[in-house]
């Protein structure tokens, strides 16, 4: 899997079977580290919280304020903290493994940092700084087995949230070797391939690596900034101070997305809709809904494919954010959920286990938010059709008659090899070696 020699002999890359690994990447971490614990960081968390509770109010249940303080409000300030570590597009790196879980490599405990935006279990998240004035270039590495999609968006704001321009990944030309060169700088492409065009407003390149299948590894990336800096590089003052900003800049565009799940009916799931104007990547098809799941009742939903190359669906809790889904069985991709005969894929939601191999488990939680992405999919329909939704609410009582012939079943001893089977493969993204 090691990279091509001409482009990672120097020692950046860690690992000989995980393209994350990099000296960036743990030189990043080992200073967020540092700059969460500094004095100005830890008042604008207390900055964030008052917002936070402010905001949401009456609104937030018992449930929804239950993970506020234990674990949301420390993620979510985490999350700010490493894109302040990487803002400066003076001395830019490739920072991953954003909006991800707790982990424990290099001999650093990491705190999550899912909130903001919403986390995806399937994609590994990358974000670069940019100027708009300067010109870079961005080193990419296919490795076996790869990822099936990623989108290059250029976005204006630390949430991004606010797309500029887009490169899909059935666009990059990748040579024998897997190796890529994206170009980023002022001018139009004039013929030239792998291209983006920055723009005035531009922050930051952000990568979506998606994951069918655990065991697809990432790309490897390497950014160069072609153009000498025009500045000296930010101190570790400076980046704290950016820190508390941008955790409390972000929780309005947080509370948006909160916003677009509560304004909906309850135990209803919307018709897939392009995710680009509600600030998702424009190349994705996106079904969401919020629930109230009785204990005693069970969700059963189906999708069309749609032909897509990525697909999942996961569980959220109301700010947004995934439950620990490496032990749970809380998201489903498509190499996880097992399809009917016809390539839809039918799931239970509910809060016993039924024993049905697609089981979305809530972890206990009844109030839920629940997205489906469509990614990847085919420039015109095939067979497939056009992504679809159908769901309805039967008692447990009531499921057998509810899901179609064939449902794969699984006895207690098989869901506990599906759970080892989730976490072994969730371990391999913190492999530091």
């Amino acid at each position: 899997m090691t990279p091509d020699k001409a482009w990672s002999d120097d020692g950046f890359f860690l690992s000989g079977s995980n393209p994350t690994a990099t000296v960036d990447q743990r030189d990043m971490e080992a200073l967020a580290l540092k700059v969460m614990d500094m004095p100005v960081v830890r008042r604008g968390i207390d900055n964030a919280a008052m917002r936070w509770k402010t905001i949401v109010g009456k609104e937030g249940t018992a449930e929804t304020w239950a993970r506020f303080d234990a674990q949301m409000l420390e993620e979510f300030a985490f999350g700010s903290v490493l894109k302040a570590v990487n803002s400066d597009p003076n001395y830019p790196k490739v920072l991953g493994h954003l909006y991800g879980p707790p982990h424990e490599w290099f001999g650093m405990k990491v705190p999550g940092c899912r909130s903001g935006g919403g986390d995806g279990p399937d994609q590994h998240y990358s974000i670069v700084p940019i100027d708009a004035y300067a010109r870079y270039e961005l080193h990419g590495q296919r490795f076996e087995p790869g990822v099936v999609d990623v989108p290059f968006a250029l976005v204006a704001d630390i949430s991004v949230n606010m797309t500029l321009s887009m490169l899909a990944w059935r666009d990059v030309q990748i040579d024998s070797n897997g190796r890529f060169v994206i170009t980023l700088d002022p001018r139009p492409a004039d013929g030239r391939s792998n291209h983006i065009q920055t723009k005035l407003e531009s922050r930051y390149l952000f990568i979506r690596d998606c994951r069918a299948d655990w065991r697809q590894k990432p790309n490897g990336y390497r950014i160069k900034r072609l153009d000498p800096p025009t500045a000296p590089p930010m101190t570790i003052d400076q980046i704290a101070e950016r820190a508390a900003l941008f955790m409390n800049m972000d929780v309005s565009v947080m509370y948006w997305w909160m916003r677009t799940y509560g304004v909906r009916e309850v135990n209803t799931f919307s018709d897939p809709v392009n995710a680009g104007p509600m600030g998702g990547c424009s190349l994705q098809r996106i079904c969401f809904a919020k629930l109230d799941l009785p204990g005693d009742r069970a969700c059963v939903v189906t999708f069309g494919s749609g032909g897509a190359a990525f697909r999942d669906i996961v569980l959220k809790d109301n700010f947004f954010r995934t439950f620990d889904y490496w032990n749970h069985t809380s998201n489903m991709n498509n190499a996880q959920g097992v399809p009917n005969p016809d390539g839809s894929t039918t799931y239970v939601i509910s809060i016993q286990d039924p024993g049905v191999h697609n089981w979305l488990d809530p972890v206990g939680f009844h109030e839920l938010l629940v997205v489906h992405r469509w990614q990847g999919l085919p420039s015109t329909p095939g067979p497939e059709g056009e992504p679809w939704v159908k769901s309805r609410w039967v008692s447990l009582d009531e499921l057998d008659q509810a899901l179609p012939p064939g449902t794969k079943r699984v006895t207690p001893r098989e869901r506990e090899r599906q759970l080892a089977e989730r976490l072994e493969t969730f371990r391999l993204r913190y492999v530091d070696h």
